[in-house]
């Protein structure tokens, strides 16, 4: 461990933090960040305090500093008055505040998705979309390197920025394991789960209303909250559960106990990080056609691991099923856990930083 006088200074800008706050970007930031804090690193993060639908009653202690936009003194603190070797930014907004910060530093973008189009799927109008778009487009000019989770989201990434890009994969902090086993499973009834956040882009009403009509064939779990969550919950579906959200430790029990997991994504899904934490509990797989990074991701393996969203009930249950079959193949298995090995945050984080210098090191396309 690097001694205290000898760490490396990083500032993150991140929108939120999980578990605090649901969504994968959250739980990217709080997990990149727990990663930079274990390699040595001397990590402060500005995030917003978690409100709303999106909001949980979870908590984390954390090693790291932690500084919310509320604290002005803080945050003055912060931009003007400490050194900073690295600055790494999760949100276009956020973001903006390395334009106050001297240049002296590395300066990296995850970019989670074109925040103009996100802002439009959730009903925003168009004047708030060009704002957050020209806004985004500042943070990303300002960055060295722009770090997406994969190809599909890198295509999102204007002209203008594209030799600045780093695909990274799916980036976890989870323990791979040397194998995974078959998955023994009652085809007769299924248990599915997906872990979401309920908004429309993300598939589950439509989800839910594909599966409710095979109610002696199939069980769905969802967990995650947003505002479609008072939806699903009214609509007392014979086969939906709908438990809000969770911590770690059930939801792995979930996984483990699920027949197969579902990422029902209608658009601009980065990756999906669900697909990793399922394979990582012995789960398979599948995504819809439209799941971006995941859908990608997914094809690597099999065709049967991607389903079609326009598919009737009984088209989804059999396209379900052949997913299972696929992970079910050695070859297969073998191949995800070669893929899901390479994509740690500690082998991003080795690669990328350098703790002798304050510049980044090892980065390529």
């Amino acid at each position: 461990m690097v001694e205290l006088k000898d760490k490396k200074k990083v500032l993150v800008l991140a929108d939120f933090l999980f578990p605090e706050y649901i969504g994968g970007s959250a739980r990217l930031a709080a997990e990149l960040n727990e990663q930079l804090d274990v390699s040595g690193f001397d990590v402060t993060c500005i995030c917003r305090k978690p409100k709303g639908v999106y909001a949980s009653q979870l908590s984390f202690k954390r090693s790291y500093r932690i500084v919310y936009c509320d604290q002005l003194f803080a945050i003055f603190r912060v931009l003007f008055m400490e050194k900073w070797d690295f600055v790494l930014a999760h949100h276009f907004s956020l973001g903006l505040f390395s334009l106050l910060l001297k240049p002296k530093y590395f300066s990296g973008y995850f970019f989670h998705g074109p925040v103009h189009l996100e802002r439009m799927a959730r009903g925003g109008g168009s004047v708030g979309a060009v704002v957050r778009r020209w806004l985004e487009e500042i943070a990303l000019s300002r960055a060295d390197r722009i770090f997406c989770l994969s190809d599909f989201m890198s295509e999102q990434v204007s002209k203008s920025h594209k030799n600045k890009i780093t695909i990274t994969g799916p980036l976890h902090n989870k323990i791979v394991p040397s194998d995974l086993n078959n998955k023994a499973v009652n085809f007769s009834f299924l248990k599915c789960l997906t872990v979401r956040r309920l908004t429309p882009r993300t598939g589950v009403l439509e989800l839910a209303e594909t599966l409710a009509q095979l109610p002696t064939q199939i069980e769905l779990t969802v967990v995650g909250s947003g505002e479609l969550l008072d939806v699903l919950q009214g609509r007392n579906y014979p086969n939906i559960k709908i438990v809000g959200q969770i911590d770690d430790h059930g939801l792995n029990e979930l996984y483990q106990t699920s027949d197969l997991v579902v990422l029902p994504s209608r658009e601009l899904e980065g990756f999906g990080l669900i697909i990793i934490e399922a394979l990582l509990n012995g789960t398979p797989v599948i995504a819809s056609d439209k799941a971006g990074g995941g859908t990608q991701f997914l094809k690597q393996f099999s065709e049967d691991f991607v389903y079609s969203l326009s598919s009737d009930p009984e088209q989804t249950l059999s396209a379900f099923k052949r997913a299972i079959y696929a992970y079910n193949n050695e070859n297969t298995r073998a191949n995800f856990i070669e893929s899901i090995s390479h994509a740690t945050m500690k082998s991003f984080v080795d690669l990328v930083f350098d703790t002798s210098t304050s510049n980044a090191a090892g980065i390529s396309k």
